[in-house]
């Protein structure tokens, strides 16, 4: 049945994108952030999904007749440029058949990824993404935290099988990248209905991340918190949410959960972080003896290359780290690019803020960069620990930055210029409209 419902939904929803190449993106997204076809046990499991809605997307860009303009972001030809070297890492790769079959996946999120740009222009097109990215990643943390506070925490919370998140701890790094586009979509929802609903969420997701059992999960969320803290509107909110998951983690989860947290104080008794010290050596070595194109896609992983720097290692280990993954892999050009795009999405974030500081009109732009300045400030912090360098989410991100940004300063611009045509007005000192602030809750008269 659940075969039937996903194939008529998809199926629906996949030829709209021929007339209009933005809901094919969308649906892509659907399938990439969420892998619906993992949740069904049929025939729905066996098709290309992907690879149809994408072909459906990029034909109607050919025939899309709304002019689509390129907007020169510093994102964009970062992006070209890392899947170009994407090319020139896998054709010297020492696993060509691994590294061409990750090459295949991952040019696939950068394609997507500049798509982003080219097609999510406007406000509408923007929010209709985020909601996206949320609600797929989001239906993960529900049944997540609702197993934790039905079964006691007593098993882990993983996400769906054959998924970049099906491991618990890259679950648990997705979910906390989801949590500040959770509460974006609080400040910005007009009812006091869905606010609340937003609320049960975003808590619900904090405790599938504790459910975990995930270390760096935990980093994360804790980064997460304190920057909400610091840097949100009603505070009273986060610190009422992280109470209620501090009081879960200390008086819900069971003695297995708080030994493995307590590591953290001394990482060097946990034999796990032992070993993944080992694979960040073997990540640095092999980037020491190919510095320029690293070992491609996949290599530390072959047993052959690992042991030819641990011989006596119990067994090949990833670099559980987004840098030394991406340095191990592609050098350190690659990881020089890598850092290039993260800088990208947070300096465009900075730069609409600044726009729009003072903007009543554009404060969803406002609140949406420094929630996406908090996702990608987490990712940084706990991906340190996490092999998760080529995660959609974030390349997507990153693109909204400067989707947002090309948006913040087009009607800028054009707001500007009607302004301008307009004539000239004489006004009284200290008559005319007051400008709304950010975070001044009486002057937006909103919440």
């Amino acid at each position: 049945m659940r075969d039937l419902v996903l194939m008529l939904t998809y199926f629906c929803l996949a030829p709209i994108g021929l007339f209009l190449p933005y809901v094919g993106l969308l649906v892509w997204g659907w399938i990439s952030f969420m892998s619906p076809h993992r949740q069904v046990f049929g025939f729905g499991t066996l098709l290309p999904l992907n690879m149809i809605v994408a072909g459906i997307t990029l034909l109607g860009l050919i025939l899309y007749k709304e002019r689509v303009r390129l907007y020169s972001d510093r994102t964009l030809w970062l992006m070209l440029a890392f899947g170009l070297w994407f090319l020139l890492t896998t054709l010297f790769a020492l696993n060509g058949s691994a590294a061409w079959t990750y090459f295949d996946r991952h040019i696939k999120t950068l394609i997507f990824a500049i798509l982003v740009l080219f097609l999510i222009d406007r406000r509408t097109r923007i929010h209709a993404f985020i909601l996206l990215i949320v609600s797929c990643l989001a239906y993960y943390g529900i049944k997540g935290g609702g197993f934790v506070l039905l079964t006691g925490g007593t098993d882990r919370v993983w996400g769906p099988p054959q998924t970049e998140i099906a491991d618990n701890n890259h679950l648990a790094l997705a979910l906390v990248l989801t949590l500040p586009l959770i509460n974006y979509l609080r400040l910005n929802s007009r009812y006091l209905f869905l606010r609340l609903g937003l609320i049960a969420v975003f808590t619900l997701n904090s405790v599938a991340v504790i459910g975990s059992y995930s270390r760096g999960g935990l980093v994360g969320l804790a980064v997460v918190f304190f920057a909400l803290f610091v840097k949100g509107r009603y505070k009273i909110v986060t610190v009422f949410v992280a109470t209620l998951v501090v009081a879960v983690g200390v008086n819900f989860m069971p003695a297995e959960w708080e030994t493995r947290m307590q590591t953290i104080r001394d990482p060097m008794s946990d034999e796990s972080f032992r070993a993944r010290i080992e694979a960040w050596g073997v990540a640095v070595q092999i980037a020491m003896d190919r510095p320029l194109v690293g070992a491609g896609f996949q290599a530390q992983q072959t047993a052959e290359v690992y042991y030819r720097y641990v011989p006596n290692a119990e067994k090949p280990r990833a670099a559980h780290s987004v840098y030394l993954q991406v340095l191990g892999e592609h050098g350190i050009v690659g990881l020089l690019l890598f850092l290039g795009i993260l800088a990208a999405g947070i300096t465009n974030a900075r730069r609409i803020q600044t726009l729009t500081r003072r903007r009543a009109d554009l404060v969803w732009a406002y609140d949406l960069a420094g929630m996406v300045q908090v996702s990608l400030v987490a990712f940084a912090v706990a991906g340190a620990a996490l092999s998760m360098a080529y995660y959609d989410v974030v390349y997507v991100m990153v693109a909204l930055m400067a989707a947002t940004r090309k948006a913040v300063e087009r009607q800028i611009s054009g707001v500007t210029l009607a302004m301008a045509s307009q004539p000239a007005r004489f006004e009284l000192p200290g008559t005319g409209p007051k400008p709304a602030v950010p975070g001044n809750v009486s002057e937006l008269g909103r919440r």
